[in-house]
């Protein structure tokens, strides 16, 4: 009876690391076929993104995303100076300035802010909207933003305007150590009528 009981609990035992080992492999494989679908999710991703990034119009955003800080100031100057001005917009006067604050984001890139001084007399509302429209199809890349507006009117019934805009840009890191601005700001003016 004892050889029996001893059997039976052999035979249990045995059946038993059976199940757990069968449990055991269920898991991995489970676990195995999770990570393989993970991989796969992760590379139909990674194969539309190129497929993205392989767009003609992507192509030209990146390579404006290459471009230097110079190369802004170069696109706002002609937007404010070289195209035709608005028929409403009488007078156009800018100021641009690098702020010598950067913000950083990590140690790979660092945000420079261009702050652009805009100062306009134009005859009703529409030609300062026309304006800033004009900046912004100039500037697509690059986030910018109003930061501040003021609007009086003028004894000939114009509208006189002063915004301040800024600019963000960022360059690698490897970039970044040769332009960075010490002791103050960089500054350009213009005037156009």
């Amino acid at each position: 009876m004892l050889r029996r009981s001893g059997r039976l609990f052999l035979a249990l035992g045995f059946a038993s690391v059976s199940m757990m080992l069968m449990a055991w492999f269920d898991s991995m494989s489970a676990d195995r076929a999770e990570a393989l679908r993970v991989t796969r999710s992760d590379l139909q991703t990674l194969e539309q993104q190129i497929n993205l990034l392989k767009t003609p119009d992507m192509q030209k955003t990146l390579e404006v995303l290459e471009e230097d800080m110079d190369s802004l100031r170069i696109r706002l100057v002609e937007v404010l100076t070289q195209l035709p001005q608005p028929a409403s917009v009488l007078s156009v006067e800018y100021e641009h300035a690098v702020l010598s604050q950067a913000l950083d984001d990590t140690d790979m890139d660092t945000i420079r802010v261009l702050r652009l001084e805009l100062r306009m007399v134009v005859q009703h509302a529409i030609g300062f909207l026309e304006m800033l429209t004009r900046i912004d199809e100039a500037i697509p890349v690059w986030p910018h933003d109003v930061q501040a507006c003021m609007i009086h009117r003028t004894a000939q019934d114009h509208l006189q305007v002063a915004c301040a805009l800024d600019f963000y840009h960022w360059n690698s890191g490897q970039q970044q150590a040769s332009m960075v601005i010490t002791g103050g700001s960089e500054r350009a003016e213009g005037l156009v009528s």
